[in-house]
């Protein structure tokens, strides 16, 4: 069995504005990490039916805004993961840790009939330094959430986190 899906890339120039795909706010209210992408036309499918990855954007709240802190795009991701590497899901955000759990997609070799391959993985990444803290799995269902016990952990130690700021007077948001 093959792992990995069809890839579909699709150029577009004069590309919209991106919109938020998927937003994780962390407890305290003051950090979120935010999915960005950008709406394509692609002929023969619907309007506003296919999407593209633009970045991951931290974001902290600074009176009534939201104020990027880190922005990583195609870029910043080929230059770790290699060609057309993309975030296609949030798991999780950690900003006391600057890290989140997310899930990539990364390009395969083409195949014997010149198409390429998609896998998608889950990874405990470090968004200060732009680096893979710590390889989770293999996504076998692009669509479904981590399965691995360490996912599930450093959620769970997060939010312990904050509660034990909140209790301290930390000012953090307990949940």
């Amino acid at each position: 069995s093959r792992i990995g899906l069809p890839c579909l890339y699709v150029l577009q120039e004069n590309m919209p504005e991106p919109n938020a795909h998927e937003t994780i706010e962390a407890p305290d209210g003051e950090n979120r990490l935010v999915l960005l992408y950008v709406s394509m036309d692609v002929p023969g499918w619907p309007p506003d039916s296919a999407a593209d990855f633009h970045s991951l954007r931290w974001e902290v709240k600074s009176s009534s805004d939201w104020q990027t802190k880190i922005e990583l795009g195609y870029p910043e991701l080929e230059r770790v993961l290699g060609d057309q590497a993309l975030v296609s899901r949030l798991h999780s955000f950690d900003p006391d840790l600057g890290r989140a759990i997310v899930q990539f997609r990364t390009t395969g070799p083409k195949d014997s009939f010149a198409g390429e391959w998609c896998l998608y993985t889950w990874r405990d990444w470090d968004l200060l330094n732009n680096r893979e803290h710590r390889f989770i799995e293999i996504s076998d269902d692009i669509f479904a959430h981590p399965q691995d016990a360490f996912a599930a952990k450093c959620e769970a130690d997060a939010k312990a986190h904050h509660k034990r700021i909140a209790e301290q007077g930390g000012g953090a948001k307990a949940e």
